[in-house]
């Protein structure tokens, strides 16, 4: 429900979602949960719709490390973890300066090996 929320532009509702889920989770639910990784991209793909990249930037670079640390960088759950990401670094030029953390991250060995 929250990804058609968020993919009909309801990012709002979306994203009170997301944070609902995650609360729900128990406390001492690991940070390499699928679930939780999954939660924590959709909620910060919601805040970039939303303009809040100061809320969405450390959420997704969690969940990209984590992620690719868990899943591996040829996961879907990583690719959309980057997708995010990367949304959040394209917004920081909406009247502000570029976050320096967007521009220090390698690429992804599949991304790497793509052909040019």
């Amino acid at each position: 429900m929250t990804r058609a929320l968020r993919e009909s532009g309801r990012h709002g509702e979306a994203a009170a979602l997301f944070r609902e889920a995650l609360a729900q989770l128990p406390s001492d639910n690991p940070d390499t949960d699928p679930f939780k990784v999954s939660a924590t991209i959709g909620l910060g793909r919601s805040l970039v719709q939303l303009h809040k990249t100061d809320e969405a930037h450390p959420l997704l670079e969690s969940a990209l490390e984590t992620s690719t640390r868990k899943f591996g960088a040829d996961h879907y759950r990583t690719a959309e973890a980057h997708l995010g990401w990367g949304s959040a670094c394209g917004r920081w030029g909406e009247g502000k300066k570029p976050d320096r953390r967007c521009w220090r991250r390698e690429p992804s060995r599949s991304l790497s090996a793509a052909p040019s």
